[in-house]
């Protein structure tokens, strides 16, 4: 404004500014603008138009002889603008031979005369050799002056802690912020957006997710799709979101361009419609936007495509393919929920080809159970049910060690959360109906079992053993947590439905810590010398009572089921790890309800009259991690 104002009173450098830029009407003419540049040096002798030539040169003539010697004119007349410009091309090697120490000099001329484009060069050069007490003493000089970038990056500084004392300040973090939006900062923009979005101030977040899209920012522009898409903060506007997705996926980063088409996908799979706007399923179109977006590194699109490929929609089934595109989406730092799902189902069932496979269906389903924050922010009992599935292959020794007491851990958990089948598995034990269907196994001979040996190439999946700890993660859902709705769970043919649809909002529970290489046979903490003595006291009595041979088995039974250290017997049914093969025993089934309870007495009537009450001496202690709100995060 000052330029054209400027410009009307027919000074030269500002027509030339004019010109070069095409302002105040004038048509766009770098020829116009030297030729007024040059009037100004040869009546003014002005440094600031030597400056421009220099820019004009360098940019759009390529003559760098030229530009230097317009650039040296002006730094010798003091111009902090050359200073800076040359500064910086020295330093990043931009259009000249790169020269940091002649770099470094320039701009430090140039931020000590108060040039805050100067100080924020230097930030940035600081902080990308890891510097960060030079960045910071240039960024907040430059942040100080009004410069939007260097008060973005101060409030990433803030927020990181590399600051002097390198302690976080989240209130400096978004003050900075909100002054850098001010500005039209756009990713400051999208910061206070995300934080509008999470407290579900929705039309607040809108209006600054609109203004950082006005300004070409393909994050935003993402975000602003999703407000579209599910009326956040304005009216539905489906085919609105459409051309926004697009936008983003045209026009952003690798990962933004794959959010993009995976969101794409997903409104073409389910197919959607509004007051005025019908999007029809288009499995084939669906399928094109999964795979682009699996191809660019979204673990999100890669477990969709391999839905595609599993259920036949949009791509001819493939099991192969399928396999294939779950176990990429379940590597890497953060593996997609889905996909561990899908495997573990996979092995667990069988499918065409692929034979049962309970030892890596026990190592899917272990880090699906990880992601404990996901599985509270989904808010879908069908996810509960590998929990189900977790207790079912504890208590019967599928794919790990048989271990009762952390089978109705999962279980426990499972039916908390309302999975009704789990809540049927412990009524049934607890109730002693040992001929329910729940308590019953069978050994599949082609089936892969805890037992079974490990190929050398097993471990090349990338999927690290459970730790011992899965049956201890504890979840208590935050009922203010957001929910995306665009992450909505694609139902599997090959998943079992939930049996409940209560929701587990709100839920808190919690379990005892056990330690399992102290568990006795009731399930307890107890020292191994005191199990040791019982079992001596018992025998002694029997030879008292001068137990026969059969009764004396029968004790064995009863005091070994399940100890630690296994029999030296390998067809032996109570052998750890090993799945029974019948219905189990009553006795078997009186051990459970020994883990189900916190004080128990045994009474054994047969040839032995003898009392033992068992007590948990075990330091137990309830553990509950609470999970943090669902943050929406349309910038990752």
């Amino acid at each position: 404004e000052f330029i054209i104002r400027a410009a009307r009173m027919q000074v030269l450098t500002a027509l030339g500014d004019c010109s070069s830029e095409g302002w105040d009407g004038l048509q766009q003419s770098k020829e116009l603008a030297l030729q007024f540049y040059k009037r100004a040096i040869d009546e003014k002798d002005c440094p600031m138009a030597h400056t421009n030539l220099a820019d004009i040169y360098t940019n759009d003539k390529g003559d760098m002889q030229l530009a230097l010697t317009h650039y040296d004119k002006a730094i010798a007349a003091g111009d902090v603008t050359a200073c800076c410009n040359l500064g910086r091309m020295y330093l990043v090697g931009d259009s000249i031979e790169k020269n940091i120490e002649k770099g470094i000099e320039l701009l430090g001329r140039a931020s000590d005369k108060g040039c805050s484009a100067a100080h924020l060069e230097l930030g940035e050069h600081y902080h990308n050799n890891e510097n960060h007490p030079l960045a910071f003493y240039h960024f907040e000089a430059a942040a100080k002056q009004g410069q939007p970038d260097a008060q973005y990056n101060l409030a990433v500084y803030y927020e990181n802690g590399w600051v002097k004392n390198k302690k976080a300040d989240k209130k400096l973090s978004r003050s900075w912020h909100e002054r850098a939006a001010s500005r039209g900062k756009s990713e400051s923009l999208q910061v206070i957006a995300n934080h509008h979005y999470s407290r579900r101030s929705y039309k607040k977040a809108y209006e600054l997710y609109r203004r950082a899209a006005g300004n070409g920012y393909p994050p935003a522009m993402n975000s602003l799709a999703i407000c579209k898409e599910w009326g956040m903060g304005t009216a539905k506007d489906l085919k609105g979101a459409i051309t926004c997705y697009e936008m983003a996926a045209k026009d952003g980063s690798k990962e933004t361009s794959a959010q993009a088409l995976t969101r794409l996908g997903n409104i073409f799979y389910r197919g959607r419609k509004t007051q005025d706007y019908t999007v029809t399923k288009d499995f084939e179109r669906a399928a094109d936007y999964f795979e682009e977006a699996s191809f660019k590194g979204n673990s999100e699109a890669m477990s969709a495509i391999g839905h595609c490929y599993y259920e036949g929609k949009g791509r001819r089934v493939s099991i192969t393919n399928a396999l294939r595109w779950f176990t990429k989406s379940a590597k890497g730092k953060n593996k997609n929920l889905e996909a561990l799902l899908c495997l573990g189902d996979i092995f667990y069932h069988g499918q065409k080809d692929i034979p049962i496979d309970y030892r890596k269906a026990i190592k899917y389903y272990s880090q699906a159970a990880r992601q404990h924050k996901q599985l509270s922010a989904m808010n879908d009992a069908s996810e509960f049910h590998i929990w189900h599935k977790l207790g079912y292959c504890y208590f019967h020794g599928l794919g790990i060690k048989r271990d009762l007491c952390v089978a109705k851990k999962w279980l426990e958990k499972a039916a908390k959360a309302g999975h009704v089948e789990s809540r049927t598995f412990l009524e049934c034990i607890q109730s002693g109906r040992h001929d329910s269907k729940h308590l019953q196994y069978k050994r599949d001979p082609k089936a892969r079992y805890a037992d079974d040996s490990i190929s050398d190439d097993e471990d090349e999946d990338g999927i690290e053993e459970p730790s011992s700890d899965d049956g201890d993660i504890m979840i208590d859902s935050d009922d203010t947590a957001e929910k995306d709705p665009s992450t909505e769970r694609r139902q599997q043919k090959h998943r079992p439905e939930a049996e409940s649809g209560i929701s587990n909002e709100g839920l808190e529970t919690s379990f005892e810590t056990t330690n399992s290489s102290e568990l006795n046979v009731s399930g307890f903490t107890n020292s191994e010398g005191d199990v040791e003595k019982e079992r001596q006291s018992a025998i002694n009595k029997a030879d008292e009572k001068q137990m026969s041979q059969s009764d004396y088995m029968v004790k064995e039974e009863i005091l070994d089921p399940l100890s630690s250290e296994g029999g030296d017997d390998d067809n032996s049914d109570a052998q750890l790890g090993v799945p029974i093969d019948s219905i189990p025993t009553l006795l078997e089934l009186d051990e459970v309800k020994l883990c189900l309870n916190d004080e128990v007495r045994v009474k054994e009537e047969t040839n032995i009259h003898s009392e033992v009450k068992i007590k948990s001496e075990s330091s137990s202690s309830h553990v509950v991690v609470k999970s943090e709100p669902l943050q929406f995060q349309p910038m990752e």
